[in-house]
């Protein structure tokens, strides 16, 4: 606790480096390395067996002739690695961590600067790499020869001016890498790479932003299309498939996902992710990345819908209760980050959950939810429904010419609806917009919309409509 392990600094850069800090436990014991400075090691910590907990440590090594690594674990090592500050001071020098034959490492809330490769893993190792920063090395991650029964999970992590490969995989089966930031890394010849027979894994929930013209995701072909989900990519980013045709449609932009952005059929986006800093990447409040991540993964601290990314968005969340009388309802949903699956949004809702599609001219039954879309709904009783979720104050929408159901988004008093909302202005056939009446199974005309109802209304052409409550 709070030692400095190193030489005096006036005998001088040139001078013979000192070895390591050896901890050799044969046992159940566990040691502890905190609050400490290792200075110029050539192997500055070594584990072997037992168990260690190094934190709140700075180590700077020296880039000399013989390579060096700051915390090398090694012979069925189980070590916690947290808080600590690794750097050798030149970014073809020296390896940050290196773990091999069979550790295991929890390696959380480090900085990695100036290094060869930041984390180094191989022979049959697992790691739970999470939420570090790693900055201008030559490669952030790379994952050697790990067995079926290795675990490998890479998330919440920042990858910032590297060089080479961010991630690097290569014989590794089922590497799990979700919720990390690639940022401006101009050099990078690709900033996922999962490589040659044997290897597997999952690339979910990704920010790529500004990484030049460099291929951001470059994996072999028996890697699963599905596998690869999620991510926002930045426009001037690219995947590359080997051959191009193993992972059909990723990156053909074909359908929206809950927030009404385009995407492909994996739920990948190609869009600036809006960050509000340049510094540690937060989201802002106008990204598409916040509640656009995979649903099957744990959800946000504050309750919503996973976003993309490192940093999850803290959002507002309000509760949202609708009344459904038995019979038809004609109703839409104006808040997102909840599971639109329609048998989660409608339990017990029998079979019957319809919206027109205007292009056939005809009803269709639907499995999922959209802001801005309206449904008939049917309930053989009474019920009231809640949800908590993030309420859609505004919807922009292309629709073509004719009739569509179209849902209000939130606002506590009614929207007026005129010639204003589209584009071009006057696509909407006056005395067109009709609501349903549950008790009376009339249409009724109206003027303006107001949540939870859905409303009728008909287009004289193709136009954009946009709709914002107040």
């Amino acid at each position: 606790d709070s030692i400095t392990f190193g030489y005096d600094s006036l005998v001088g850069s040139n001078s013979p480096q000192w070895q390591s800090i050896v901890f050799d436990n044969p046992d159940d014991s566990i040691s502890f390395l905190k609050y400490c400075k290792i200075i110029y090691g050539r192997q500055c910590i070594i584990t072997a067996f037992g168990n260690i907990e190094i934190r709140h440590c700075s180590i700077l090594m020296t880039h000399g002739t013989f390579p060096g690594v700051g915390i090398f674990c090694w012979n069925n090592s189980i070590c916690k690695i947290l808080n600590n500050y690794i750097t050798c001071g030149y970014w073809a020098g020296e390896d940050g961590i290196s773990l091999v034959d069979n550790s295991e490492a929890i390696i959380k809330n480090n900085v990695f600067w100036l290094l060869s490769d930041g984390i180094i893993t191989q022979n049959n190792t697992s790691a739970l790499i999470d939420s570090n920063i790693f900055l201008t090395s030559s490669q952030g991650i790379k994952i050697l020869n790990s067995s079926p029964t290795s675990e490998i999970k890479i998330r919440w992590n920042v990858f910032e001016n590297i060089r080479r490969k961010a991630i690097s995989t290569q014989h590794t089966p089922g590497v799990v890498i979700y919720n990390n930031n690639f940022v401006n890394n101009h050099f990078s010849t690709a900033g996922i790479t999962l490589w040659y027979e044997g290897t597997s894994g999952k690339i979910i929930n990704n920010i790529s932003k500004n990484n030049g013209e460099q291929e951001i995701i470059n994996v072999d072909p028996f890697i699963s299309a599905t596998s690869i989900k999620r991510n926002n990519l930045d426009e001037d980013d690219s995947i590359r498939i080997y051959p191009i045709d193993s992972l059909e449609n990723l990156g053909n932009i074909t359908i929206i996902n809950e927030n009404r952005d385009s995407c492909d059929i994996y739920y990948n986006l190609f869009m600036d992710p809006c960050f509000a800093d340049t510094i540690n990447f937060f989201l802002s409040d106008s990204s598409p990345c916040i509640n656009a991540g995979d649903p099957s993964l744990p959800w946000d601290p504050d309750s919503t819908m996973p976003d993309i990314g490192a940093h999850f968005y803290d959002t507002v969340t309000v509760v949202f209760t609708i009344a459904l009388n038995a019979g038809w309802n004609m109703v839409s949903i104006p808040i997102r980050n909840i599971n639109t699956n329609i048998n989660s949004v409608f339990p017990d809702h029998l079979p019957y959950v319809w919206t027109f599609n205007t292009m056939i001219s005809r009803y269709i039954s639907i499995d999922r939810i959209l802001v801005g879309a309206g449904y008939f709904v049917f309930y053989p009783f009474d019920t009231t429904l809640s949800f908590r979720g993030i309420p859609v104050y505004q919807y922009t929408d292309t629709l073509s010419a004719g009739w569509h159901i179209i849902g209000a988004p939130w606002s506590e008093d009614s929207i007026s609806v005129d010639s204003k909302i589209t584009i071009p202005p006057g696509s909407i056939i006056e005395g067109s917009l009709y609501s349903y009446d549950n008790e009376s199974r009339e249409y009724i005309s109206e003027e303006s919309i107001i949540k939870p109802n859905a409303y009728w209304i008909l287009l004289e052409n193709d136009c954009i409509i946009r709709i914002e409550g107040r």
